[in-house]
């Protein structure tokens, strides 16, 4: 049965997967995902976008608060696989041995393994400039990260490069459910081979902060375009943790964060120019690039 997995997720890039799974008829019958927690400057409690699907498509779900507790809640169930994306906790080998997941654990991974492991393979791959390492890995688990051998491996080829990150994420995460929803007959009845990562390739990736996310407004025209490498900045830092840049007026500094990005391509070599379409100065609400320019000049 396409339907009998659970699903380990918590990121929205995970909800954009589930979507297009959703759109093959596919959707799991349970789901584990990570408790609310606290948000914003109020540090109030927001659920995660992968609970937010779940209640709104109807599908039962768990919070995964320790390795014991959840294998006790799936000991109890018989699944043919468990799949896995940005769920954001490592799972340990006595979860990932479960006997009654049939197929075991499968990881999606947006990156063309062993290249760019760890927690930020898309943003990195901007970040880096690494255009040759983006696309979509689905792995066996085991219990080293993003370690197991490969089920399927497709190279993505964006139009123009860079491309700001969340239109990669959106990209990625339907290129993996295109993949697994086209081969998932063939794995159920165990006719997919795997193959064995080259690990001393292996490149690693961190968490991004938000100091990583500074870019220098000298490198910004009039016209709101972002200039140089610090293209490569923004894009990677896009929506989350958050491009800023700081700005001056009347004496004051102004932070600014950019919430909106436009990529324009340039046809003669694929390479993309990236403007600034909104964003928000520190203390007031969200405006348009233009809107932004009169605000300093006024």
């Amino acid at each position: 049965m396409k339907n009998n997995f659970v699903f380990f997720g918590s990121a929205k890039i995970a909800g954009e997967y589930l979507n297009k799974l959703k759109s093959y008829g596919i959707v799991p019958r349970l789901i584990v995902t990570l408790a609310p927690a606290p948000y914003g400057r109020g540090r109030k409690l927001k659920a995660n976008p992968i609970e937010t699907w779940a209640r709104e498509n109807g599908i039962p779900f768990i919070y995964f608060e320790n390795t014991k507790q959840i294998i006790k809640e799936l000991s109890n169930k018989n699944f043919d696989f468990a799949l896995v994306f940005a769920f954001g906790k490592i799972l340990k080998k006595e979860l990932l041995d479960l006997p009654n997941i049939k197929h075991g654990f499968i990881n999606i991974h947006p990156s063309l393994l062993p290249k760019l492991r760890g927690p930020s393979p898309i943003r990195s791959a901007i970040l880096l400039d690494e255009k040759d390492s983006v696309g979509v890995s689905i792995i066996k688990m085991d219990e080293k990260m993003d370690h197991g051998p490969i089920l399927w491996q497709e190279k993505f080829d964006p139009a123009s490069w860079p491309v700001p990150g969340r239109e990669l994420d959106k990209a990625l995460s339907e290129l993996a459910g295109e993949i697994l929803c086209k081969n998932i007959d063939e794995f159920l009845q165990g006719n997919v081979p795997d193959k064995e990562q080259e690990h001393e390739k292996a490149t690693f990736t961190k968490f991004f902060k938000k100091s990583d996310c500074e870019i220098n407004f000298d490198y910004i025209d009039s016209d709101g375009q972002i200039l140089g490498n610090t293209k490569f900045v923004a894009c990677a830092c896009d929506e989350n943790p958050g491009a800023f840049f700081f700005a001056y007026k009347n004496g004051k500094t102004l932070r600014i964060k950019i919430s909106e990005l436009s990529a324009k391509a340039d046809n003669s070599d694929k390479q993309a120019k990236i403007y600034i379409k909104k964003l928000i100065p520190e203390g007031k609400k969200e405006m348009l690039w233009s809107d932004f320019k009169n605000l300093l000049n006024s």
